[in-house]
């Protein structure tokens, strides 16, 4: 995110409520991932959503009787996931952390081979800056996963060249506050897309409120995968794929540019 900018990821509450529609069906879904590919002999109970945001998704789990762990690299994130699951007095009550995607198991965070099944949706994954760096995350996964754990991972894969610019435009409501934000992709181009691999992300944000209304932009970068490079960087790291999903579970053929849930297990 440029410096100074005041952007979605460094207001939780807005964050919240903007992310909050469709939370209940996305949890469901993830339940039906788990009860497809987790297999019996995962004895470990644990649920690990890295980048967690606000612990939205740990929240409602929570209240279906799943034990979470969430962390985050921004503290405002954090304090806010944790004072609702305190405030909503869950058990069990997810537990929410500050750590970075390429750092996470051990020194109280998550103990190894502790995690049944972790997710990371909606490209959050990509937020991970460097190959190298995506290898260093894949690593602690393997470490924090028991035996028959699975990882989900929600990514957009690019065709460098052939993706035109995109947009998105969301909108969460609470009480008398309204959250709607447009987003505008703009993926890399054919002959630099290889070597630069960033997808420049511009935000535009109104926010609605009795007391007025509030426009905020921002901007970040996203790394970017064509099919071939992602599936390279699993083969590295040593993942397979057990399916490709959509937010209900149900099998799909991803041909990109397209979003798909990855399953996987480390070899």
């Amino acid at each position: 995110m440029e410096p100074g900018s005041i952007g979605l990821y460094n207001d939780a509450s807005v964050y919240d409520i903007l992310h909050a529609p469709g939370t209940r069906e996305e949890a469901d879904g993830l339940l039906r991932m788990h009860d497809r590919f987790v297999t019996a002999k995962a004895s470990a109970k644990l649920w690990l959503e890295p980048a967690c945001g606000t612990g939205r998704y740990l929240i409602r789990l929570a209240k279906k009787g799943k034990r979470g762990v969430g962390f985050d690299i921004d503290p405002g994130m954090v304090e806010y996931a944790t004072a609702r699951a305190k405030r909503l007095k869950l058990s069990p009550r997810p537990r929410f952390c500050v750590a970075s995607m390429e750092s996470f198991v051990g020194d109280g965070l998550v103990r190894p081979g502790s995690v049944r099944l972790a997710y990371n949706l909606i490209n959050t994954i990509r937020h991970i800056e460097s190959d190298d760096a995506m290898l260093g995350h894949f690593e602690q996964m393997r470490t924090a996963l028991a035996p028959g754990g699975v990882y989900l991972v929600g990514i957009s894969l690019t065709v460098y060249g052939l993706e035109p610019p995109s947009e998105d435009v969301w909108e969460g409501r609470r009480g008398r506050t309204t959250v709607r934000q447009v987003v505008n992709f703009v993926p890399p181009v054919a002959n630099a897309g290889r070597a630069r691999r960033t997808e420049r992300v511009f935000s535009h944000l109104t926010i609605r409120k009795p007391s007025g209304e509030e426009d905020r932009d921002s901007t970040y970068t996203l790394r970017t995968y064509d099919d071939g490079q992602w599936r390279a960087t699993l083969r590295k790291a040593g993942w397979r794929v057990l399916g490709v999903v959509d937010e209900e579970g149900d099998d799909v053929t991803l041909t990109p540019p397209g979003y798909g849930i990855f399953v996987l297990s480390p070899e």
